[in-house]
């Protein structure tokens, strides 16, 4: 089998238009590999450089935004602490204790607790 010259060895095609190598056999399975990996690379870095910008971004707006509304959540905070706070009101007049006088409620509480001992035995 003889080798076709027109396959094997590089060179243009459509001159003017674009650049155009072909390889075939055993080179061109290792350059195709090669640039595929080379690819695979320059996409991975652009895509972090690409993240880092992304990222750098947002803290920068989110830190805009934190300076320019520091105003508005101590405003809140304040409400929130006055809303918390007990209404401290005076209030007269007179207490009228409804139910047993309290020596009463203290015995019957008593009553209630040695009810539930055990009885010793006899």
């Amino acid at each position: 089998m003889t080798p076709n010259p027109s396959r094997d060895t590089p060179r243009l095609d459509s001159p003017g238009k674009h650049f155009q190598i072909r390889l075939g056999g055993l080179p061109g399975a290792i350059l195709g590999l090669a640039a595929g990996a080379v690819g695979i690379v320059l996409a991975l870095v652009f895509g972090l450089v690409l993240l880092a910008i992304v990222v750098t971004a947002g803290i920068a707006v989110g830190g805009y935004f934190w300076w320019k509304t520091r105003k508005f959540r101590t405003l809140l905070r304040e409400q929130q602490l006055r809303r918390q706070r007990p209404i401290e009101r005076e209030v007269q007049g007179e207490v009228i204790h409804v139910g047993p006088p309290p020596d009463a409620q203290r015995d019957r509480e008593e009553l209630i607790r040695n009810a539930r001992k055990p009885k010793p035995l006899e």
